[in-house]
């Protein structure tokens, strides 16, 4: 007897059409978009920098985290400072995002991040991975100790030298 050779067709079909649908399923993020806000003193926006970085296992770490802090802290030959840190993560489940789009949700996905650690971010639709977002501002630095030391109030340093020779007597 011959073996038949079994119809797996509608098997492909069925994969087929459920890759429409993986968009709307529950990830991990593999990727969080950076937007680096510099302000002028008077907090109005001087000027926004994006960029896209890799997540580890969900984690942006602590080291890559001071890594950009400090790689953006000067914006045309001028210090600025890292004052603030906000973290945009939609954490909505693949059960959720009916209600998501249909309801009008009062959820807040801003999270500030207070301390310079490693920041988690949870998983979400996958559709919605292009959101997730860091946003580091940045004011400039004011240098009072430039200004002053140029002026009448800087103290001069001086060195003594001791002269004294001791003389033998006989």
């Amino acid at each position: 007897m011959e073996l038949e050779e079994l119809d797996d067709s509608w098997i492909k079909e069925i994969e087929n059409d459920e890759k429409i649908y993986n968009k709307f399923y529950t990830s991990s993020p593999n990727y969080v978009n950076l937007y680096i806000i510099y302000l002028s003193e008077d907090n109005s926006i001087v000027h926004i920098k994006t960029t896209t970085t890799s997540l580890n296992n969900n984690i942006f770490s602590k080291n890559k985290l001071i890594y950009y802090i400090s790689k953006y802290s000067r914006f045309h030959k001028k210090r600025y400072s890292c004052f603030d840190i906000i973290k945009y993560n939609i954490d909505v489940d693949s059960k959720q995002i009916h209600d998501f789009i249909q309801d009008d949700i009062s959820q807040s996905y801003l999270t500030p991040v207070s301390k310079i650690h490693d920041v988690y971010w949870k998983n979400s639709v996958e559709i919605l991975h292009s959101i997730n977002s860091l946003y580091i501002f940045y004011k400039p630095i004011t240098s009072t100790i430039e200004n002053t030391s140029k002026g009448k109030n800087s103290t001069k340093k001086t060195r003594q030298h001791n002269n004294k020779k001791t003389r033998k007597t006989t």
